[in-house]
């Protein structure tokens, strides 16, 4: 009788750990197939986010650069668009914290080293200034290093994306590139009537000389604004790359290696857009060398 009692108890006990080790196995497979759907999505609203904001950006510059105010209010319009879609990506990717929070963190983390790269990046012409490369040199270093050790933590998945947004062009890629092929950078300048301007910029002329270089104007802080030879500021200039502002004038500033250098006026148009604002062209050159433009 107590043989067959035990016998019944070891059956009784071996059904119920059978059980609660494969309860175990379905919810560590469930967990891990969770983490797979999550880095998934994540990866794909990520890649929503990067086309919305050169989206969002594409259509800024259109807004400041429209020609009649039709078309910069139907392109306001689409830009509130796309700012609501950023948001609800950036909704959408807490609704995964929960899931790939260590993830979410590490990519967030090396989005703050990829902006203290581009930093540096952009110090380029103050470091040969201030003999400061090599120190340069070694914090670049130093943050490939941090952000190589980040990447190889992730998922694959999570990788292939740093991997593809490693290898798509930054304004300071595509200014060097436009320099390198060309040997200038082909800036459109700007005069509104309401900026605190020294010269009218329809007064420019064809192969006139300019002076342009990072300072404040006004309300607009850090802006590339050109001068005439004399020293009277006649415009600014609207960002021609990807990125913000800020984005445009250190990949300008970067590919000239410094934050002044010489233009050369290329063209102006005669008549005011929407009767306040006058564009012109200049062809922007590494200093000294405009002289041979």
């Amino acid at each position: 009788m107590e043989t067959t009692l035990y016998g019944v108890l070891q059956f009784i006990f071996s059904i119920a750990f059978g059980w609660l080790l494969s309860k175990r196995s379905s919810e560590a497979s469930f967990r891990e197939e969770q983490r797979r759907f999550a880095t998934s999505a994540y990866r794909r609203i990520k890649e929503i986010e990067a086309s919305c904001t050169r989206l969002k950006d594409d259509l800024y510059r259109g807004v400041k650069n429209a020609k009649s105010s039709g078309a910069s209010r139907d392109l306001e319009i689409s830009l509130v668009r796309a700012e609501e879609v950023l948001e609800t990506t950036e909704s959408s990717k807490l609704d995964w914290a929960d899931i790939i929070g260590d993830e979410i963190s590490k990519i967030e983390e090396v989005e703050k080293l990829r902006k203290e790269r581009l930093k540096l990046t952009g110090r380029k012409s103050d470091s040969f200034k201030n003999n400061d490369v090599e120190s340069d040199q070694q914090k670049l270093a130093s943050l490939e290093e941090k952000l190589e050790s980040i990447k190889s933590s992730l998922p694959d998945q999570l990788k292939l994306l740093l991997e593809q947004e490693d290898s798509e062009e930054t304004p300071v890629s595509e200014a060097i590139s436009e320099l390198e092929k060309y040997g200038f950078i082909e800036l459109d300048g700007f005069g509104d009537t309401d900026m605190p301007l020294d010269r009218d910029p329809g007064d420019l002329k064809p192969q006139e000389k300019l002076k342009i270089k990072l300072m404040d104007l006004g309300d607009r802080t850090a802006t590339l604004i050109a001068s005439d030879l004399e020293g009277r500021t006649v415009g600014s200039f609207t960002n021609k790359y990807s990125g913000n502002y800020s984005e445009f004038t250190m990949a300008v500033c970067s590919a000239m290696e410094s934050s002044t250098f010489d233009g050369v006026v290329m063209d102006v148009d005669e008549e005011l857009i929407n009767g306040m604002r006058r564009y012109f062209i200049v062809h922007a050159y590494p200093n000294e060398k405009a002289k041979d433009a």
